[in-house]
């Protein structure tokens, strides 16, 4: 085991049971990746505009298949709000804000 400290991100996951986890902020990334992919959403455009400062907040939504997506900046973190009709359930992620910066960096890097 390292003793270096890993970033995390809170998770809170809205169905009829709130609940609350961690996950690593490459999970994280892996997620909303995915997101972008599977489902066509402008995840890391919206985030990028949110991160250049112009704004505190974003937002897309889409009818079909529906889906909800809003991202704020906070003094230190980004929570990101993911709503999907057909999972029933809504996802709210709190990045720490310098976290979220450079695994986007780091990550850009790496796409082909």
């Amino acid at each position: 085991m390292t003793d270096q400290p890993v970033d995390v991100a809170k998770v809170y996951i809205k169905s009829p049971k709130k609940r609350i986890e961690f996950a690593t902020i490459d999970y994280v990334l892996e997620s909303l990746y995915l997101m972008k992919a599977r489902d066509d959403l402008p995840v890391f455009k919206l985030l990028d505009i949110l991160a250049e400062g112009k704004v505190d907040c974003v937002s897309f939504s889409r009818d079909s298949p529906h889906c909800y997506f809003y991202a704020r900046m906070h003094k230190d973190y980004i929570s990101i709000v993911i709503r999907k009709s057909d999972e029933g359930r809504d996802l709210e992620l709190q990045v720490p804000l310098h976290t979220l910066r450079l695994a986007m960096r780091d990550s850009d890097e790496d796409q082909p």
